[in-house]
């Protein structure tokens, strides 16, 4: 039973922990450079006396409105001819690409660790549309349109990072293991923008002739760094630059049998917090 019941809280925080990427290649002790992305500390106590990464790439795409195979998305260029849809009065999207550049990380002793990063990232979200008419719009309309209290918000960032870490253990009884870290980082911004709209209405009455069609809107839209609705891939030039930290710590609880193997070969701990 308590098997069970574990299995389910990591599938409902798998759910939940959406935003991460390079999901499953963070959390252990062989992650090596990558482990930095979501937590500083891991990098020490490395299973890698060094680690080196050139350049790779995580994607995720989510959606309820469209679904594809992947052998069609790699075989077809015609996505529109092979995508299902699934048009409802809530439809979402999102998107997350995450891509790291040249990164390192070297054992300076069997305590401390060093690391630096670059990275460059991009999230995008489509939440609450109405994909009736969604579809509708993708093609010439030559019906009446009637939508009513839209409350949907479209928002997409992206951003780079180039940042140094440290690493080290803190505590180490061979049963309870503590290590910490962290990151400073500099966070130069590439892109943003957002659309929000509230209890928009959307009334369009089609007469076969384009000079008599009317459309009757009511409702707001609240825009960010977009310079019209038909140009949302054409922001504003409004990009900022900053820095950041991340602090994290690690807690492992190790066995007997772990600890009388002291090679790093072999990860230690029975449960990692």
């Amino acid at each position: 039973m308590i098997k069970k019941a574990f299995l389910v809280l990591i599938l409902l925080l798998s759910y939940t922990l959406q935003s991460q990427s390079f999901f499953g290649s963070q959390y252990d002790n062989y992650a090596g450079i990558y482990s930095v992305m979501n937590n500083p500390a891991n990098i020490a106590d490395s299973r890698f006396k060094s680690d080196i990464n050139i350049v790779s790439g995580s994607f995720f795409a989510g959606s309820d409105y469209y679904a594809v195979k992947i052998g069609d998305l790699l075989s077809n260029s015609d996505f529109e001819a092979y995508a299902k849809k699934t048009p409802t009065d809530n439809n979402n999207l999102y998107t997350n690409v995450d891509f790291l550049g040249p990164s390192f990380l070297f054992n300076i002793d069997d305590n401390s660790t060093f690391g630096f990063f670059t990275r460059a990232r991009g999230i995008g979200h489509a939440s609450e549309i109405n994909g009736l008419f969604l579809e509708k719009i993708q093609e010439d309309i030559e019906e009446d349109i009637d939508i009513q209290n839209q409350n949907f918000s479209i928002a997409t960032n992206s951003w780079f990072e180039v940042g140094l870490s440290y690493a080290r253990i803190l505590f180490n009884n061979e049963k309870h293991f503590i290590k910490g870290g962290v990151s400073v980082k500099y966070i130069g911004g590439l892109y943003s923008g957002y659309i929000k709209a509230r209890n928009l209405s959307i009334a369009y009455d089609y007469t076969g002739l384009e000079l008599t069609n009317t459309t009757t809107t009511s409702g707001e839209i609240e825009t960010g760094n977009v310079s019209s609705l038909e140009n949302f891939d054409d922001p504003i030039d409004n990009r900022g630059s900053g820095f950041g930290t991340d602090i994290g710590f690690t807690y492992e609880l190790r066995t007997n049998e772990s600890n009388a193997n002291s090679s790093k070969a072999y990860n230690k701990y029975l449960v990692k917090f």
